[in-house]
């Protein structure tokens, strides 16, 4: 597989990004690179890093302070309690991610939060050749990755936090971010911004009332937040 699938750095959640944190935890975390990021930003934070693959072991471990390889099917192997998780580009993999969920929702400590990303099934690229086409085709990477396991919407996405017992309070969606894609959104008033969404990337916390989501393009959130 290409090392740039375990080696991209997910600086986009950084807005959703609330407090500063002192345990991280990431789940599936490749070779660390966002953990090697978020160090940057909170050099204090004691990290661990669960990850799947046994070849990204040294990689990680350079970063990590605590690195952990382990079969993710079989659950969440740590311990203690952690203000700051993140599960991107995981949870679609797994074959029970409601476990996974719940298992990192017991180790968020009472004022912590998750960042979840998930890709959405319900994307132009794949309802237009399903459509129009009646083609439903695996891919290397993406949407479509060949070893994605469960498929998501919105209202699956939230309801996989609401089932843990988290409330999400805040996203953005990758996707309505290239040129065209903003223009086509902007048009629509965003209207159509979910057919237009390939991720969905979203805070959640301890709490029961969901309200719904303002979902913002990551563009935007990533100029909006350049410019504080």
């Amino acid at each position: 597989m290409d090392s740039q699938y375990f080696s991209h750095v997910r600086s986009e959640i950084a807005p959703l990004i609330h407090l500063t944190p002192s345990r991280v935890l990431e789940i599936g975390c490749g070779t660390g690179a966002t953990l090697g990021w978020l160090r940057s930003r909170f050099p204090g934070a004691h990290l661990t890093g669960v990850e799947g693959a046994e070849e990204n072991r040294d990689a990680l471990a350079r970063v990590a302070d605590d690195a952990v390889i382990a079969d993710l099917d079989q659950g969440l192997p740590v311990e203690g309690r952690f203000d700051l998780i993140l599960a991107l580009d995981v949870l679609e993999h797994l074959k029970d991610p409601e476990a996974m969920m719940k298992a990192a929702a017991a180790r968020l400590t009472p004022n912590g939060e998750m960042i979840i990303s998930l890709p959405n099934i319900a994307h132009f690229s794949v309802l237009g050749p399903l459509l129009f086409k009646r083609r439903f085709d695996y891919a290397a990477a993406g949407i479509m990755d060949r070893t994605h396991l469960r498929m998501f919407t919105e209202s699956s996405a939230l309801r996989l936090a609401n089932d843990a017992d988290l409330t999400v309070t805040e996203g953005i969606v990758n996707g309505p971010d290239n040129p065209r894609a903003r223009l086509l959104d902007k048009a629509s008033l965003g209207i159509i911004r979910h057919w237009l969404t390939r991720q969905y990337v979203f805070r959640a916390v301890h709490g029961s009332i969901q309200s719904p989501v303002n979902w913002r393009p990551s563009g935007l959130t990533q100029q909006a937040n350049a410019q504080r």
